[in-house]
């Protein structure tokens, strides 16, 4: 029961520290992308979950209306179902280092995207860099900076 309540308490510990999890907010002029940026603000606020993390995209459109999204995702190099239907029929997500976690789409048993955030060595920066096909057959490549807040 002791080693149970101490793995509990240093997973809680190690969660605090991780360099991934907090809120990020957009940094739109160090940003690019192939679409339009949002004309608001975004925050991405990642916590550890359950066996995951979760994201919970936070935005603020130039008009004042707010709107919100949430995704969870099992970091174990396994593909799933893509309940979004994002960018493929099954994603994959591993966590090569402690600052990297990449994300990668399929359909049809090919990589039709890839996701990579990672955080700077000093904290305070997440670049997410995201490349693919769109369902439409349009390509894609972004870079969006986040700043931790």
């Amino acid at each position: 029961m002791r080693l149970l309540i101490l793995t509990a308490v240093l997973s809680l510990c190690a969660s605090a520290k991780d360099p991934i999890v907090g809120a990020w907010k957009l940094d739109p002029e160090k940003s690019r992308t192939s679409g339009k940026l949002p004309a608001g603000s975004v925050v991405a606020r990642i916590e550890p979950d359950p066996n995951c993390f979760q994201i919970t995209y936070e935005a603020l459109a130039a008009d004042g209306k707010p709107s919100q999204s949430v995704q969870r995702f099992l970091i174990d190099a396994r593909e799933h179902p893509d309940a979004a239907g994002s960018a493929g029929e099954t994603i994959t997500y591993e966590r090569p280092d402690d600052r990297t976690i990449v994300t990668t789409f399929k359909r049809d048993g090919k990589i039709v995207g890839t996701l990579k955030r990672v955080v700077s060595e000093d904290g305070k920066t997440m670049t997410v860099s995201r490349s693919g096909m769109s369902a439409a057959g349009g390509k894609y490549e972004d870079v969006l900076v986040y700043r931790k807040q």
